[in-house]
């Protein structure tokens, strides 16, 4: 890859193997990888590094001149919460010698300024989903209709799907009709199954497995009530702020998750929709009865949801932001370039 890439600018391959010097095996050759993809074109407006442990790469390869250009890293879950926990990563030197920092919700932001990064260079970016994809139906629950609650999502440990497994068992014994349909697939999927018999809920649980986006939005506008309950994993994993529980709400329906990282910026408890403590399947039925017993306020709190997610989440005003930043980042290294700015003016 490194050869096909470089043939036109060799100089990029002796840089990238300057930075990989010292490296050994796997090492040397993940190096290389990372690096072949820039070595025709080194210089950029602004390299914008997806998650925390990318944007060190990119800091590594900047201070050895593979690329050059602005570094505006955004981060989105794992790479703030497992990979610090459990030691992966160290943003130090990202912190220092990056440009800007583009987490997914304040609750991120208090955390990297604990961390250590300076609060001028962060801007909270919050992840998009397209709101006209959805229409706002608000539900009800007609007299004798079966509840339909539903739960989109990969089937991790973070997103706490045991636990509404556990809360159906808890509202089967009081005689709630309800049915729970789960969309999505994942490493757990054969113990949410196992857990599912042994609490003999085959007749309520259903797992659909993966589903096209149609389908799962085909889902999404027959449910009564969206159940998010988010959890911090054993291994340090959190989640930022759901896309598949935005996408829930933009439909207008009632939405029940945790208090869980960033998910109260979000979902503003009686008003956008409705939240319980986290790993607590007996409070997670409990909420479920308060809501369904609140079914005279699902419009306005659906409506108010649907509002809530168009005017902070919407992909048109993240990339209008994200529009801004660039040209920002762009002209900043331009004018840096030109000798008008000292290094600590472009960082500002």
């Amino acid at each position: 890859l490194a050869l096909k890439q470089c043939w036109c600018r060799p100089q990029g391959l002796i840089k990238a193997l300057r930075v990989a010097r010292g490296a050994s095996g796997t090492g040397l050759t993940k190096l290389l990888f990372e690096s072949a993809p820039f070595l025709p074109s080194m210089s950029f407006d602004v390299i914008h590094c997806q998650y925390g442990h990318l944007g060190c790469v990119a800091t590594l390869l900047r201070r050895q001149g593979v690329l050059h250009g602005p570094i505006v890293t955004s981060f989105r879950g794992f790479d703030l919460t497992r990979k610090v926990k459990q030691g992966e990563v160290d943003y130090t030197i990202l912190f220092e010698e990056g440009d800007l920092f583009l987490p997914v919700s304040n609750n991120f932001r208090k955390r990297l300024i604990a961390m250590g990064c300076p609060a001028e260079k962060i801007e909270v970016v919050r992840s998009a989903i397209d709101c006209d994809r959805y229409q706002a139906r608000p539900r009800k629950i007609l007299p004798g209709e079966t509840l339909r609650l539903i739960t989109v999502g990969r089937l991790y440990e973070k997103k706490g799907i045991e636990y509404a497994i556990r809360a159906i068992a808890i509202l089967r014994d009081q005689d709630v009709d309800l049915t729970y349909s789960i969309i999505g697939e994942g490493p757990l999927e054969s113990d949410l199954k196992t857990l599912t018999k042994e609490l003999e809920l085959d007749e309520m649980v259903r797992f659909a497995g993966w589903q096209t986006p149609q389908q799962i939005k085909n889902h999404l506008h027959e449910s009564h009530i969206a159940i998010h309950p988010s959890v911090v994993a054993n291994n340090g994993d959190e989640e930022g702020i759901p896309n598949a529980l935005k996408e829930s709400m933009s439909t207008a329906m009632p939405a029940i998750a945790t208090r869980h990282s960033g998910i109260p910026e979000l979902v503003i408890d009686g008003e956008t929709g409705y939240l319980t403590a986290e790993r607590d399947s007996a409070a997670l039925a409990a909420c479920i009865v308060r809501v369904i017993d609140d079914a005279e306020r699902w419009h306005r709190v659906g409506i108010a949801a649907r509002r809530h997610v168009e005017s902070n989440y919407h992909v048109e005003r993240i990339i209008s932001q994200l529009t801004t930043i660039y040209q920002r980042c762009g002209a900043l290294e331009q004018m840096s370039a030109a000798g008008s700015l000292n290094k600590s003016d472009t960082v500002a």
